[in-house]
């Protein structure tokens, strides 16, 4: 298991990621070349790191649980743009008016129906 405490370019993680790319060669004979699956398996590295970080430290969850949550509303509002794009001609044929410039994410509001995790109570949520 990789040293998530330690940097991604240390010894014993680097060690790790030789090994892996060596097992990846043999198994699959991949297109990329071995170089290449070691930037991967860094790249990788960095990934997991920030999950061990946010599972072993309550400052780094909170703030991920809130960035994944802004995410997920950030999605839902591009969504909803989207949707009432479909309608654009439409709008234009029974009102003269584009409405293109009016119809952005982030004009959109947040209609959720009630707390998005079971932890957050309906208080909070409001």
């Amino acid at each position: 298991m990789p040293e998530f405490s330690k940097t991604v370019n240390d010894d014993y993680n680097c060690m790790i990621f030789t090994k892996v790319v060596s097992l990846v060669w043999q198994d699959l004979q991949v297109k990329w070349n071995k170089q290449s699956l070691f930037v991967f398996a860094k790249e990788t590295y960095c990934g997991f790191k920030e999950d061990w970080r946010a599972q072993n430290n309550a400052e780094k969850k909170a703030a991920k649980d809130l960035n994944q949550q802004s995410n997920r509303r950030a999605q839902h509002h591009k969504e909803k743009a989207d949707c009432l794009m479909t309608a654009h001609q439409a709008y234009i044929e029974k009102f003269g008016v584009d409405p293109v410039d009016l119809v952005h994410a982030d004009h959109m509001s947040n209609e959720a129906s009630g707390p998005e995790d079971d932890d957050e109570s309906e208080d909070d949520w409001k």
